[in-house]
């Protein structure tokens, strides 16, 4: 019996035999910064209920971590940040802080249509509500060609809606002895006082001339419609309960 001799052939590349070198192991994650910045600086910066300082600050954590903060100042909204930190980098985070506001309603008696300013920067026409930051004085202006401007410095708390009444008369016209004048009615209705148009019930405080006027509800769906004459006291509110359901 032959035997049959297998002959195993291996091929080499030039060089010799390569081999694929091991993939090294991952490299264990670091530290990162965020370098916390605000407009206005100044801001506490709040981690899990403690104050770490205060804008501008750099804190340095964990990569991949979002760590939640809050900026804190007095006169603005608490802002909230959640930024990743990357690892070995230093991100910049810039948050700009919003005021907290009030409201002012601003009237100007019979007169509508004058122009507000606050600050010097205008804000719309009276009858207007208008936001303004809370916490400071500001100086509001109520203009109108051939009237005597009103002015008057104001200072809102925020969320506190105040009710600011402008009196101005025309030029030339010496201002008189004045009361004011609250509106309600059990229906809803426009008001006009002396045939000019002032808005709808309920009217607040509105800053009159202590004198008599002609007054006048109106509800057009309902057709409803009731006048009457009222007079303001001098340094007084005079109230109307008006009853326009029949």
């Amino acid at each position: 019996m032959r035997r049959v001799a297998l002959l195993l052939v291996l091929t080499v590349a030039p060089g010799g035999c390569k081999t694929r070198p091991a993939a090294p192991d991952a490299r264990p994650l670091g530290n990162g910064k965020l370098r916390i910045s605000s407009d206005p600086s100044g801001a506490a910066v709040i981690e899990e209920g403690e104050r770490i300082g205060r804008t501008p600050l750099t804190i340095e954590r964990r990569a991949m971590s979002r760590p939640a903060l809050e900026l804190v100042k007095e006169g603005y909204r608490t802002e909230r940040v959640r930024r990743l930190v990357e690892d070995g980098r230093t991100v910049r985070v810039h948050v700009p802080m919003r005021p907290e506001v009030g409201t002012l309603i601003v009237r100007s008696g019979i007169v509508r249509g004058a122009k507000i300013l606050v600050d010097g920067v205008e804000r719309g026409n009276t009858p207007r509500k208008v936001d303004v930051s809370a916490g400071r004085p500001h100086v509001v202006e109520v203009r109108r060609f051939g009237f005597t401007p009103f002015r008057a410095t104001v200072t809102v708390s925020a969320g506190e809606t105040r009710d600011l009444d402008a009196e101005i008369v025309p030029e030339g016209k010496r201002r008189g002895p004045s009361g004011w004048l609250t509106v309600r009615s059990d229906l809803p209705a426009t008001v006009m006082i002396d045939g000019s148009p002032f808005g709808s019930t309920p009217l607040e405080r509105v800053p009159l001339l202590a004198r008599r006027y002609r007054l006048t509800l109106s509800n057009p769906a309902l057709k409803v419609q009731k006048t009457l004459k009222v007079r303001i006291p001098q340094g007084k509110t005079r109230e109307i309960n008006v009853k326009l359901r029949q």
